[in-house]
């Protein structure tokens, strides 16, 4: 019965080093969100909350054994601290931005703020876990740190995945943090009610004696806790790459690297593991990953391809390709600290001491790679370089084996020979989704040119070229094309829409595209952009936005667009939010309600906000986009810049096209979208779809999306698929020209049809063109004139912006549709100065003369358009007609058996006919009228042609 009891409560403690393994790393987890949130995610934030655990941890288990007696205190006052921090976490707030001007230093400020709030909590947590194991030692004798050390990461593996896939999702951050608290109170409150008599059982330091370690031991374990830090920074890196920069990349190698920790640990107590093993281990782990990288992404396009429809197999298998990667290496580097732990009876102060100069080590493990290694190294070298600290690791550990110290030799030279012949370095800068399915990943590969790759101190930017294109490449994300148009028509619909040009404000600078333009037509644009590497980088892309860096109108700012909103004082007519989609977890939060209400403080009361959406945010995505910001915005309009993506134009007044002229009227920005892209820049103001873009809401039922519940992001997580057809439906249901017309009339040159002209020129013949093309045909009688009208005045425009033959060639096209044929044959006769081989022109051209009966200059064309293209299937029949036209019967009959042989129409059936009945062939001719009447019963001319000839229908 005892023994009983015993394993019961035994049990029972084992539950309670679980669950402050639980709350442990939810602590670090919920405060980088609520710190974010309050700060921004800029770069020194993150670090400083990664440093301040590390640093925080490391004392507290350093000095964990002074407090024996006192883990309950421990435990309860880690609980109350999380209580608090996130009870207040509104008047933090308050007091960051309105009574400590630190935090609006920048980032010193931010540094500074973190660490003096994170500290304490560090230190209690990390104080916790080698009295934990001091206890266990108490009930349960043996190698009982490993045990201890086991349980609790088990319990933080868990944690991470449950705090990322379910607590936050179902309670949101704060209400998430209180139910971590209470679990922490709880733990505290069965400590002393059932475990209080270990509290008097502390070793008797003196009976021990000071807890002696090798000191190559030490060493050994300080320079592989630099390479663990190395290497689980390394590996979000490439879960990046390969899955997206997620929350759910980072919470799956989180709780991977946990995971490890706990099994490491357990297979350590269970096989008497020595340190030396374990490097050893951990060294045939690297090699694997080098060369085994690019099988198991390849292996992982090819299953996600079969299950993208399914979440939860995708979770599964992306854990599943994580621990084929770095399983082992993650496994052997858990297992170094319990595998140096001896039976000591003071196992607190023996594990305090060895999680202190791991904390320490882990701590310069990440101040390496972030500021040294990772911005000067590739991936691949990465790997390499940690096989290299790891092989010094082992050397210290097997000083006096010469066998270990070949095998790290060996080791070493194994990885660097690997990494040569199998490491494809390319593979990261593909885009993840590249490897949405093995057919993906293929294509992508053979269009792939190169990358240039420029890292910072956690991010890495690269243009990516693809089939010639350059492409805007941020940690596994490629998320335009940098030659492309829709970036700089961010800029420029957004300042048609504003009121005044006097101050904007571009929320994610990165190409500096969208920047460059209001750059160009305000007074004054600030840009602020988080990611120090794409501002490193700038003047690379000079060429993209009008080397932005050196206009004297625009101010870069390096920060967090959440920080900043919160800390500057400036007022703007004008903020645009052109940050990464909210697919990439950080941008999500520039979309819930509480930064639109920060956004709203630094408008003018009549300034004009912008963001956008498009089809990667899914149905759900976009109803609570569209939710929120109606909820915080009176009015909302939405416009295209493809048929895929969308602006939304937001003001507390009714949107109206105040400047619909300011980018034709700028001597710059005006010619270039008008050359470069085809844009004419006073229709832009057309691309307006509806002013009630609340009404696109499908489904009301979703939640608003909030800093505390981020239900926007929880539903980039769970979305696998593109698409947004019922929203589609209702955009389209909702395009209406009455609507359209009373926020451009006022400042337009009104006109219906530009409503269709500027659809096809930037959509093309999309879904939204068709529709134009219904609504504005139905409402004007004399559409087709008014249309083919306004084709030649934009081609006359596009004509005159850039002197090219295809321009000209177009804009001469509509001219003879228009039935101005003089003014058509000189826009042709200038295509064929620029290009005298421009297919079709000359065929044109002797059209246009033959629509004017000048029948000798049409023949002369259309027998030069079969110079240049001696295959034109369409020049045999006008060269036969305009002959018989003239009466050469007998030389159009020759033309018309050739284009007979070409091409069997009704038109040139009866040609023949006019040639054979002009030569006196009438027998022949009534045959080549009824097979004209064969292919075409209602052909009028054949009709009157036999009724002539066959009075008697004989």
């Amino acid at each position: 019965m005892a023994d009983s009891r015993s394993s019961l409560r035994n049990l029972g403690f084992a539950a309670l080093v679980l669950s402050s393994g639980f709350c442990g790393i939810s602590y670090e987890i919920l405060y980088a969100r609520i710190l974010g949130d309050l700060i921004g995610d800029q770069f020194v934030v993150n670090a400083s909350i990664l440093l301040s655990f590390l640093s925080g941890i490391g004392l507290g288990t350093y000095f964990a054994h002074r407090f024996w007696a006192h883990l309950w205190l421990i435990e309860g006052a880690i609980g109350l601290y999380g209580m608090l921090f996130a009870s207040c976490s509104v008047l933090l707030d308050r007091l960051l931005y309105t009574y400590l001007p630190i935090v609006e230093t920048g980032l010193a400020g931010a540094l500074l703020i973190c660490i003096i709030l994170l500290l304490l909590p560090a230190f209690l947590i990390g104080a916790s876990l080698p009295i934990f194991a001091g206890y266990l030692g108490r009930l349960s004798p043996g190698l009982v740190f490993a045990r201890a050390y086991a349980f609790y990461n088990l319990g933080a593996a868990i944690t991470v995945l449950a705090i990322e896939y379910g607590l936050i999702r179902l309670l949101g951050i704060r209400a998430a943090t209180y139910c971590i608290a209470g679990v922490n109170g709880l733990v505290a409150l069965l400590l002393i009610t059932f475990f209080a008599g270990l509290r008097a059982e502390k070793p008797d330091e003196k009976r021990v004696g000071e807890v002696r370690f090798p000191p190559l031991h030490l060493i050994a374990l300080a320079i592989a806790s630099v390479a663990s830090a190395v290497f689980q920074l390394l590996m979000i890196k490439l879960a990046e790459c390969i899955f997206g920069p997620f929350r759910e990349s980072f919470a799956l190698v989180l709780s991977l690297i946990l995971l490890g920790i706990a099994c490491g640990s357990a297979l350590t107590r269970l096989f008497r593991l020595n340190i030396a093993v374990v490097l050893m281990a951990n060294l045939a782990g690297l090699i694997w990953m080098i060369g085994g990288f690019g099988a198991v992404a390849e292996l992982y396009a090819t299953c996600f391809g079969h299950i993208a429809d399914r979440p939860f197999l995708i979770g599964a298998l992306k854990l599943g390709t994580l621990v084929l990667v770095m399983g082992l290496p993650a496994l052997s580097f858990g297992a170094t600290i319990p595998a140096l732990i001896s039976a000591q009876m003071n196992t607190a102060k023996e594990s305090g001491k060895l999680l202190f100069i791991s904390s320490m080590a882990n701590a310069c493990g990440f101040l390496l790679m972030a500021f040294y290694l990772h911005p000067r190294f590739d991936y691949g070298i990465l790997i390499v370089i940690i096989s290299g600290i790891v092989s010094a690791a082992l050397i210290f550990a097997q000083l006096n084996s010469i066998y270990g110290i070949a095998f790290a030799v060996v080791a070493f030279s194994l990885a660097v020979f690997v990494h040569q012949k199998y490491w494809e370095e390319d593979l990261l800068y593909l885009g993840y989704t590249s490897f949405d399915s093995a057919e993906d990943l293929k294509q992508e590969r053979d269009q792939f040119d190169f990358p240039e790759k420029f890292k910072g101190h956690r991010s890495v930017f690269s243009i990516t070229w693809a089939r010639g294109v350059p492409h805007f490449f941020i940690n596994g994300y490629i998320s335009m094309a940098l030659n492309a148009e829709f970036e700089p028509l961010v800029g420029a619909y957004a300042s048609v829409f504003a009121p005044r040009s006097d101050r904007a404000l571009v929320l994610g600078l990165g190409s500096g595209a969208t920047a460059s333009i209001t750059g160009m037509l305000y007074e004054h644009t600030d840009a602020v952009e988080i990611n120090g590497a794409v501002l490193e980088n700038l003047y690379r892309m000079k060429e993209y936005n009008f080397d932005i860096e050196n206009n004297p109108k625009v101010t870069i700012i390096h920060d967090d667009a959440i920080h900043y909103v919160k800390s500057t004082r400036e007022t703007y007519s004008l903020i645009i939010n052109t940050v990464t989609t909210p697919l990439y977890f950080s941008s999500a939060k520039l979309y819930t309600e509480d930064f639109l209400e920060m956004t709203k403080r630094r408008l003018s009361p009549d300034g004009v906000y912008v963001t956008w959406i498009d089809s990667r945010a899914g149905e759900n995505g976009i109803d609570i986009m569209l939710k929120t910001l109606s909820h915080s915005f009176d009015h909302c309009a939405i416009a295209y810049i493809r048929s895929s993506y969308f602006l939304l134009i937001c003001s507390r007044e009714p949107i109206q096209a105040h400047q619909a002229r300011i980018v034709a009227d700028h001597p710059v920005a005006g010619p270039f979208f008008m050359d470069k892209f085809g844009i004419k820049p006073d229709w832009l103001s057309y691309g307006l779809l509806s002013t009630r873009a609340a009404d696109l809401v499908g489904n009301r039922d979703l939640p608003l999306n909030t800093l505390d519940y981020p239900s926007l992001e929880f539903e980039m997580s769970r979305l696998h698929g593109r698409g947004y057809a019922a929203f589609q439906r209702r955009l389209m249901n909702r395009m209406d020209i009455t609507d359209v017309e009373d926020a451009l009339a006022s400042g337009t040159n009104w006109n219906p049809v530009y409503l269709l002209a500027q659809a096809e020129v930037l959509l093309e013949e999309s879904r939204y063109t068709r529709q134009w093309r219904r609504l504005v045909s139905d409402q004007l009688e004399d559409f087709q004139a008014q249309y083919d009208a306004a084709k030649v005045e934009y081609y006359e425009a596009f004509a005159a912006a850039g002197n090219h033959a295809d321009r000209h060639h177009k804009l001469g096209f509509y001219l003879m549709r228009n039935g101005q044929y003089g003014e058509a044959i000189d826009s042709f006769r200038e295509a064929l100065v620029l290009n005298p081989g421009y297919n079709n022109t000359y065929f044109n051209i002797g059209a246009c003369y033959e629509y004017k009966e000048e029948y000798a200059l049409a023949l002369e064309n259309f027998r030069a358009e079969l110079s240049v293209d001696p295959g034109d299937r369409d020049a045999p029949f006008r060269i036969g007609r305009v002959l018989v036209k003239m009466g050469s019967f007998e030389d159009g009959l020759k033309a018309l058996d050739d284009a007979v042989r070409i091409r069997e129409t009704a038109d040139v059936h009866f040609y023949r006919g006019a040639a054979l009945e002009g030569s006196g062939s009438l027998d022949d001719a009534v045959l080549a009228y009824e097979a004209a009447l064969r292919i075409d019963r209602d052909h009028v001319e054949a009709i009157a042609a036999m009724a002539r000839l066959r009075p008697d229908g004989g």
